[in-house]
């Protein structure tokens, strides 16, 4: 079989050979090839370099091609939007290149948040609540400041983006005129959409800010063909529109709402950042583990339970672990129970007897290697 492959495999093969041996050194060494003592060789196959290296010459320009059209495909990934959709040439700044306080800015519309610098020619004011003009891959959108970045590490790796300037009076007005109207052109949509046979969920409508441009936002368990519904939808409203497929955490920062803690949901009025959530910061809260009620409107593990994840972790350290055995003037008890809020721990001994004992209490003995409770 090995005889039988054309010239072109055999191309193929050596090239890959000398990208190897180029990327990994170390598997070169000098060894004797015919009356050649000076050739290298690759350690792991005894085949000289010199076949990939003539054939890389062979294969130049083919290379050279294929290189082309990969950096075509970069380009294009360049200019496409990340994070809130903002491109590249709506005013993105490098974190090294800021000179001044960074914000964080809020999305009337979406409640997404992006990070904020003001123009250097510009005096914008960029205090909390200030509502102000930022750039997005739809246009110019209204938001809010919420704060100034103050943890350096959220810069690391962050896109930052110019503030156009500070929104007035006017532009309020017209904002709130654009979502009402969103919320008539979302009514009758719906009513339309009664007449396709699609499976999806119309969420949420935005007018974007100066109009030109309807984004209706909807949930589905697969992909929809709306082609059709749009150009219904366009000849009726008279608008372009846009329909953007977003998931059920989408959903509920969007469209907002009451938390089981009768606050506002924290996706839509605290942060949008998803936190990474697991079961087992419930269990090391001593939260009840039934999904029903540790789940948020969302259907997806509440975020909160990762606000006060590493407290629990950092008080845990300095105790010993539920089910651990603990000694009390020379009697063995076991840790029933521990509260982090409180600080007091309950251990029960082996006759039955249960005590509550402070955090505090607690030490480990290095000479016998093992936790001691201190006499009250």
């Amino acid at each position: 079989m090995h005889g039988s492959r054309g010239n072109g495999d055999r191309g193929r093969s050596h090239a890959r050979e000398h990208r190897r041996l180029r990327a990994g050194g170390a598997a070169i060494d000098r060894h004797h090839v015919g009356n050649d003592p000076h050739a290298a060789v690759d350690r792991r196959r005894r085949r000289p370099v010199q076949r990939a290296v003539s054939c890389r010459r062979r294969r130049g320009g083919r290379r050279r091609r294929a290189g082309r059209r990969v950096g075509a495909r970069r380009g294009r990934r360049g200019r496409r939007s990340a994070g809130i959709g903002v491109p590249a040439e709506a005013g993105m700044k490098a974190p090294a290149a800021v000179s001044g306080r960074v914000v964080r800015v809020k999305l009337l519309h979406s409640s997404e948040t992006c990070l904020c610098v003001p123009l250097p020619s510009e005096a914008i004011d960029l205090e909390d609540g200030a509502a102000v003009i930022v750039p997005t891959r739809h246009g110019s959108e209204i938001g809010r400041v919420l704060g100034p970045v103050r943890d350096e590490t959220e810069l690391r790796g962050a896109e930052l983006f110019e503030v156009i300037r500070q929104a007035d009076a006017e532009d309020l007005d017209g904002y709130e005129r654009n979502r009402e109207f969103a919320d008539d052109l979302l009514r009758s949509c719906r009513r339309r959409l009664e007449g396709f046979s699609l499976a999806m969920k119309l969420v949420a409508a935005h007018l974007v800010f100066g109009g030109g441009k309807l984004i209706l936002y909807f949930t589905s368990e697969k992909r929809i063909d709306f082609r059709r519904l749009i150009g219904e939808l366009s000849d009726e409203i008279g608008l372009r529109i846009e329909l953007q497929q977003i998931g059920m955490r989408d959903e509920t920062r969007i469209v907002g709402g009451a938390g089981v803690c009768g606050r506002v949901l924290c996706c839509n009025g605290v942060t949008d950042r998803r936190p990474r959530v697991t079961v087992r910061m419930a269990r090391e809260q001593g939260l009840s583990l039934d999904t029903r009620r540790i789940s948020g409107q969302c259907g997806r593990l509440l975020c909160c339970l990762s606000y006060e994840y590493e407290f629990y972790q950092e008080v845990r350290r300095s105790v010993p672990t539920e089910g651990k055995s603990v000694y009390y003037q020379g009697d063995r008890f076991r840790v029933i129970e521990l509260n982090a809020l409180t600080g007091r721990a309950r251990i029960g001994g082996a006759d039955g007897v249960v005590l509550g004992v402070d955090f505090g209490d607690f030490r480990f003995d290095e000479a016998n290697r093992r936790w001691e409770v201190s006499p009250v």
